[in-house]
C-alpha cells in the first residue's frame, strides 16, 4: 500500500509539472482595455430626448415651471452641445405658450435672440424668426388694447369715438389672428408623442 502512494505521488507530480508547462506555453492574457469615454455632445444627444419628453409631459400635466426648471438644468448640464441649444429653443416655446401659467412672452423673445445669435444653421432658425416677431406684435397689440381702454373711460363724445372704436376692433381683430398663428406654429414644433 505504501508503494501504491508513493506511485500515485509521483504521479501527481508529473501531472503538476506538464500543467505547469502548459500555462508557461500560453500566451499571456491580453491587458485590460480602456474604456472608452463617450464624446461630451453623444452624452447630451442621448440624454437630450429623455429630457425633453420628461418636460412635454411636465407642460401637458399643467407643471410648466417643473418642465422650464428642467430645460434650464439641462442647458446648465450640456453647454455648447447642439442638445443645449435645442433646449433654449423648447424653453421659449413654452414661455410663448398663452394658454400656459409660465407665459412669458417678453422672456420668450430673449430665448429667441439667443437662439437666433448661433447663424441660420439652427435646425428652427426660420421658425424662431417667425414666433419672435408674433409675440412681439401680439404684446404691441395688448399695449394698444389696454392704452384704448384706458382712454376710453375719459368721456368723450359718442361720434368722435367712431374711429376708435373701428381702430379697437380692428387690432383686436389682428391680435386674435396672430394668437391663433402663434398656437399654429406652436402646435406643429411640439414634439410628437410616440404610439
Amino acid at each position: 500500500m505504501i508503494a501504491a502512494a508513493r506511485a500515485g505521488g509521483g504521479r501527481r507530480i508529473r501531472i503538476a509539472a506538464l500543467v505547469l508547462a502548459a500555462q508557461a506555453c500560453r500566451p499571456p492574457a491580453p491587458a485590460a482595455v480602456p474604456a472608452v469615454v463617450e464624446p461630451f455632445p453623444a452624452i447630451a444627444a442621448r440624454t437630450w430626448s429623455t429630457t425633453r419628453e420628461a418636460a412635454a409631459e411636465l407642460q401637458r400635466r399643467g407643471e410648466p415651471a417643473q418642465a422650464d426648471s428642467l430645460l434650464t438644468e439641462f442647458r446648465t448640464r450640456f453647454p455648447g452641445t447642439p442638445a443645449a441649444t435645442e433646449a433654449l429653443f423648447q424653453r421659449a416655446l413654452l414661455r410663448a405658450d398663452p394658454t400656459s401659467r409660465a407665459s412669458a412672452p417678453r422672456a420668450a423673445v430673449s430665448d429667441l435672440d439667443a437662439y437666433e445669435a448661433g447663424g441660420e444653421l439652427q435646425p428652427h432658425h426660420a421658425a424662431s424668426g417667425v414666433i419672435r416677431r408674433l409675440l412681439l406684435q401680439n404684446d404691441s397689440l395688448r399695449v394698444a388694447i389696454a392704452a384704448e381702454r384706458i382712454s376710453a373711460a375719459v368721456l368723450v363724445p359718442r361720434d368722435s369715438l367712431k374711429p376708435r372704436d373701428d381702430e379697437v376692433v380692428k387690432l383686436r381683430a389682428e391680435l386674435e389672428q396672430t394668437r391663433a398663428e402663434l398656437d399654429r406654429v406652436r402646435r406643429r414644433l411640439a414634439p410628437r408623442r410616440r404610439p
